[in-house]
């Protein structure tokens, strides 16, 4: 570097050229501006959330700095949208022409800062969900005509008089703890997955591009699984398990969703909240899978129902689970029931539709058999992944889920099952136990 001398004094350019440079706006800390990036450049601002997340002003900033990051994503929005240089700069009075920033520097910064800079105030949230009106049924937010109307009417009207949720209604109401205010809104919905629901837990499967079954076993359980590509990136899967244990015992695994982890492999934890007027509940779940470098959290709601039919040859408990979609779950609430926050640093997954049935086991007492049927979505092409390579890990993940229920079954004080079946909170294992010593 050049030296420039100056009364006699030896000046180095490189402080002066160091001050004049500009640090991009987005390598500072919002909380406490503290510069966190390298070099003064932060691309993909990795290391300010780092900073941001553990700042300790992340409670205390000012209303303005909300404010401005309206005005710079309003204004990241009018470039994107083709606006002229006119209008975008009419957006942000605050800023003389001078002042403002190219065609190019907007464009780049809105790429790539826009989903982190985008406003509360911009999403349209309804603030209440409405009940569907009497003789109306909604479907994903479609209004449902003719046949499909009429088959969700049919299996509400069949839901209505389930041995189960009258039971548990008379033991609420006995304790006073409902007044069942969501029931009819809960069965609506419900009525509205039921139907493909209980057709897709028949073990054999029914259909084709079905695999042979994979057939495993203990001394303690007995496992059987097919699977299919129902698209081209997602696997269609059912499996039948046998293990020992009573109807409340292998319920209340799937009851008490906040002890999950104890045999869902990659599950670290999860919040969960019961309903007194249904028997239902809502739960969020966080997963870390070992190979992806980050977290997956997933919001279910799970429902317990049963059949009415007294001829039917396995008298069980359907567990009917889906997510919730955003504006139903809007205001906090979803039938009645507490929505559980979101983890943080957690990046949402979504389940459409999976079911899975309990019965007692016809063929030998104490027993129960647990029939799952669901889809995941891999992500990768079919084509990618070879038969062998698939059957082997879903044989691999099965084998685990049977040997983790297995154990929590046989030590169900030691994790916790044994001292909630006893409190019966909500009144659902004696309506369970009600239920079964009628149809026997």
């Amino acid at each position: 570097l050049k030296c420039s001398v100056s009364n006699g004094q030896a000046e180095s350019a490189f402080p002066r050229t160091m001050s004049t440079i500009r640090p991009c706006s987005r390598s500072s800390c919002q909380h406490c501006q503290k510069r966190v990036a390298i070099f003064l450049i932060d691309g993909f601002g990795i290391l300010r959330r780092r900073h941001e997340a553990k700042c300790p002003l992340a409670k205390v900033t000012p209303p303005a700095t909300q404010a401005e990051t309206t005005s710079e994503t309003t204004t990241a929005t009018a470039v994107l949208t083709g606006s002229t240089a006119s209008s975008s700069s009419s957006l942000r009075p605050n800023v003389t022409p001078q002042e403002s920033p190219g065609f190019w520097p907007r464009l780049m910064s809105s790429l790539r800062c826009g989903r982190r800079h985008r406003p509360a105030a911009l999403v349209q949230r309804p603030a209440a969900v409405a009940a569907p009106a009497v003789g109306e049924v909604v479907r994903g937010g479609v209004m449902l005509e003719g046949d499909e109307r009429t088959e969700v009417l049919r299996e509400e009207s069949h839901f209505k008089v389930s041995p189960l949720l009258s039971t548990f209604r008379a033991v609420n109401l006995e304790s006073g703890r409902s007044r069942f205010e969501s029931e009819s809104t809960w069965l609506r919905i419900l009525a509205t997955k039921a139907t493909f629901a209980r057709r897709s837990v028949r073990a054999p499967p029914e259909g084709e591009g079905w695999s042979t079954p994979c057939e495993h076993s203990d001394s303690r359980w007995k496992m059987q699984l097919w699977y299919k590509w129902s698209a081209p990136t997602t696997i269609s899967t059912l499996s039948r398990l046998k293990v020992q244990g009573s109807l409340s015992e292998v319920l209340s695994l799937f009851r008490e969703a906040d002890k999950v982890s104890n045999w869902l492999p990659f599950v670290t934890g999860g919040e969960c909240t019961w309903s007194h007027d249904v028997p239902a509940l809502v739960f969020n779940i966080e997963a870390k899978v070992p190979i992806v470098p980050r977290r997956f959290s997933t919001l279910i709601h799970r429902a317990f129902i049963d059949d009415a039919d007294d001829t039917q040859t396995l008298p069980g408990v359907y567990i009917i689970e889906w997510t919730p979609p955003a504006e139903d779950v809007a205001t906090g609430l979803f039938c009645g029931m507490q929505v559980p926050p979101t983890p943080p640093r957690s990046s949402a997954m979504q389940v459409n539709l999976s079911t899975t049935f309990v019965c007692p086991d016809p063929e030998q007492q104490d027993c129960c058999v647990i029939i799952m049927a669901g889809e995941n979505d891999f992500g990768v092409n079919q084509r990618l992944i070879p038969n062998l390579v698939l059957r082997k890990f879903l044989t691999f993940n099965s084998k685990v889920v049977a040997s983790n229920i297995s154990s929590c079954l046989q030590d169900m004080e030691r994790f916790g099952y044994s001292e909630r079946i006893e409190k019966d909170a909500q009144g659902f294992y004696s309506s369970v136990r009600k239920r079964t010593s009628r149809r026997g």
